[in-house]
């Protein structure tokens, strides 16, 4: 009696322990079950890295929970998009130019090769206007930006979109790029020292400025200083926009002149080809919903919440041949504002079919409630739901056994000893090493980093009879 007491005591300690593991399981396959979003950005205190950090919490609702995004600072957009390109990342901050010069592999990319598949278009976000700015003890000295040409001059940190854009200018113009590197927080004592002679000062469409700038024109008296008629120009006449900035929305008070001039650029944040489709029509559609709240926290927003597929269809425009992301085209789809022929019903929603090259063929976005549905259901089937609902069985047999004692002990050994087989075999595969000493002819197919779920090859091998 002694002894059937002493091993029933063993089977219901070790059913107790298998219990705490099964519990402990539903709670690991949600944590496990979360991927990583590496939002790649410029350097803390700049507008991208503003935005970013901003953007996370619709992000991660907009998935679901099933993914976390974190925010990770570059020293520059360029050096965002090849960490990005070559792994280190899954979002990057960047611009129209900043995509020019990857595709034409020019400045900071020459000779640059992805160890990764290439960026693509996905969101743009916001334009920017590229001003000159000095010090008010000094702005009788420049009248126009040829002033500029051949002194030193700090035109944002080296890399970012706007230093590449007064490159773009200063090439248009004809004149003498020297740029001066200067930390940002010292911006305003450079320009007061003379160290340097004037500073690239940009607005967010023609609203918000960078925190490093608000502390310069809180610290110091500055003037922007406009670009002369015939600078304007020439500068039209090479394609690029210039548009009128309004001082009050922008600045606190007075810098000179009743408008400013600025030299227009588009920034986005884009992703790799190889992102899930899904991923980022979820995450397009939440950015569309709360257009109207974003422009309510950061003004920079309003030209995307007043037309937000236009915005889209500029940025794609911009590069016509850098391929579109399967999800931003499903978006732009169920927005009717997609051809594949390449013409639109509105001049300002103009998107080109580029993406087929390198991507899958497009499927239509769900228009119906019954296949929203099925994208629902596809959503919820993967190896992380899977383990949680295995452990949840297990744990209800548990505790029904410990309620009852129908069975036995034997019996529940019996039942729940596949469950736990089960269940640590799929941990395993998650976790990537499943059978690691077969051969590859019989492994599991890879999958990729975003986007694990059930859809496991199956290979027919010869079987001899």
């Amino acid at each position: 009696m002694f002894k059937t007491r002493a091993g029933y005591s063993v089977l219901v300690v070790a059913a107790a322990v298998a219990a705490v593991f099964a519990l402990a399981a539903i709670d690991s396959a949600y944590a496990a079950q979360r991927k990583s979003v590496r939002w790649a950005t410029s350097q803390v205190g700049s507008y991208g890295y503003m935005v970013a950090a901003s953007m996370t919490k619709i992000a991660e609702a907009a998935l679901g929970g099933e993914y976390t995004v974190t925010v990770q600072p570059y020293s520059s957009p360029t050096v965002s998009m090849k960490a990005m390109m070559d792994g280190n990342g899954e979002i990057s901050y960047t611009a129209d130019i900043g995509m020019t010069e990857f595709h034409q592999r020019a400045g900071g990319f020459k000779g640059y090769q992805p160890k990764m598949p290439e960026i693509v278009h996905t969101w743009y976000a916001y334009p920017m206007e590229s001003m000159m700015a000095v010090a008010a003890k000094h702005a009788d000295k420049f009248k126009c930006w040829r002033d500029f040409s051949g002194k030193p001059v700090f035109y944002t940190n080296a890399g970012f979109m706007n230093w590449l854009n007064y490159q773009r200018i200063y090439k248009v113009l004809g004149y003498n790029f020297k740029h001066v590197q200067i930390d940002l927080k010292s911006n305003a004592d450079a320009m007061q020292s003379g160290s340097i002679v004037g500073s690239g000062v940009y607005t967010t469409a023609g609203r918000s400025l960078p925190a490093y700038w608000k502390e310069t024109e809180i610290s110091t008296d500055i003037r922007v200083v406009n670009p002369c008629p015939d600078e304007v120009a020439k500068i039209k006449a090479a394609g690029l926009a210039v548009v009128e900035v309004n001082p009050k929305a922008a600045f606190s008070k007075s810098v000179g002149p009743s408008t400013l001039m600025g030299v227009a650029i588009l920034f986005g944040y884009n992703v790799r080809a190889d992102m899930p489709e899904d991923v980022v029509y979820k995450l397009l559609t939440a950015f569309y919903k709360n257009r109207d709240d974003l422009a309510k926290s950061d003004p920079g927003f309003t030209p995307m919440a007043k037309d937000f597929v236009g915005m889209q269809a500029q940025g794609i425009n911009a590069n016509p041949d850098i391929p579109v992301h399967p999800g931003l085209a499903r978006f732009l789809k169920e927005q009717k504002a997609w051809t594949t022929s390449g013409r639109s019903r509105a001049p300002s929603k103009r998107v080109n079919d580029t993406f087929g090259r390198q991507s899958s063929p497009l499927r239509r976005g769900p228009h119906k409630g019954g296949s929203m549905l099925i994208d629902r259901i596809r959503s919820h089937v993967n190896i992380g739901n899977l383990i949680f609902a295995l452990s949840l069985v297990f744990s209800v047999w548990l505790i029904w056994y410990f309620y009852t004692g129908s069975g036995g002990s034997l019996e529940l050994a019996a039942r729940l000893i596949p469950f736990a087989l089960v269940l640590q075999l799929l941990y395993n595969y998650r976790r990537g090493y499943l059978y690691q000493r077969l051969p590859p002819a019989v492994k599991p197919c890879p999958r990729r980093a975003l986007h694990r779920d059930l859809r496991l090859c199956v290979r027919l091998l010869p079987v001899r009879i």
